[in-house]
């Protein structure tokens, strides 16, 4: 039987506390992914932008000075930045999260966990930590850091309404890729026992499906099938949080619809493929 694959045998974890029933998996899960050789080099990669930004505001604040932009409290700079943002967590993300329940699947390791005082829920949420901490760290930590690092240059710009403005904006966005990047990640995880399947239709779901269809609505005249297009209805939706998303059809809301259905289409597959029955059969 698959249950009785190396990474399940004698396995000890304290009792789940009745609170935080999830804690266990997710522990587990970062352990694992922490484990993993390629973890630390490319979280370090992924902050590289940030050096970049920082290094481009010193620079652009103290040699051009008027002459470029130096403050992230610009709405069009910082729209490209979580842009830019994002596309580096669905990088991340397919490394973190493909194999979450893919393993889980192949090796029936559901069983174990679903067998012990834990729901369906508490399984999701305890996988859904892993993604969920490692997109934070890659765009909430360097986005929060680098409106400070702004903040300090440029006070008299940073203190006003509208800079909070774009700031809570700023925030709020990449809070919300985290978790949507992180729920279709483990919807794809579950589709299939194989982790790098997973990982790869999920890779493909997210980047270079984009500018496939903004090609292919430019041929056809219109940008309807960018609903379809995930990157592009985060971008759409960063930009209404920010006050910079252009006008025409499709709007934001449209595009926060789109979103919006490929989450409780994410969440059915999570409900009808997380189940012991699921690995057994």
């Amino acid at each position: 039987m698959p249950l009785y694959a190396n990474v399940y045998r004698k396995r000890v974890t304290p009792p789940a506390p009745r609170r935080w029933r999830f804690q266990p998996i997710a522990r587990e899960a970062l352990r694992g992914l922490l484990a993993r050789r390629l973890t630390l080099p490319l979280l370090f990669a992924c902050w590289l932008p940030f050096f970049g930004a920082i290094l481009y505001l010193a620079g652009a604040r103290l040699l051009f000075q008027g002459m470029l932009p130096a403050t992230p409290f610009d709405g069009p700079l910082l729209a490209r930045w979580l842009s830019l943002q994002t596309l580096i967590a669905a990088f991340l993300t397919t490394f973190a999260g493909a194999h979450a329940i893919a393993g889980d699947l192949h090796a029936g390791g559901i069983v174990l966990y679903l067998s012990r005082s834990l729901t369906r829920r508490d399984y999701v949420l305890g996988k859904l930590v892993t993604p969920l901490a490692g997109n934070l760290a890659v765009t909430f930590a360097p986005t929060f850091l680098l409106l400070t690092a702004g903040a300090a240059l440029d006070p008299d710009r940073a203190a006003n309404w509208r800079s909070l403005g774009l700031a809570c904006g700023a925030f709020t966005h990449t809070i919300l890729v985290s978790i949507f990047l992180g729920l279709v990640a483990l919807a794809f995880s579950a589709l299939t026992r194989n982790a790098a399947l997973a990982g790869f239709a999920f890779f493909l779901a997210v980047i270079p499906l984009n500018p496939l269809l903004v090609l292919a609505g430019d041929q056809l005249g219109s940008s309807v099938l960018t609903l379809f297009s995930i990157r592009a209805g985060l971008d759409a939706v960063g930009g209404a949080l920010l006050g910079t998303s252009p006008s025409g059809d499709p709007g934001w809301a449209a595009h926060a619809a789109a979103l919006a259905a490929m989450i409780a289409g994410a969440l059915g597959i999570l409900r009808a493929r997380v189940r012991p029955e699921e690995s057994i059969s």
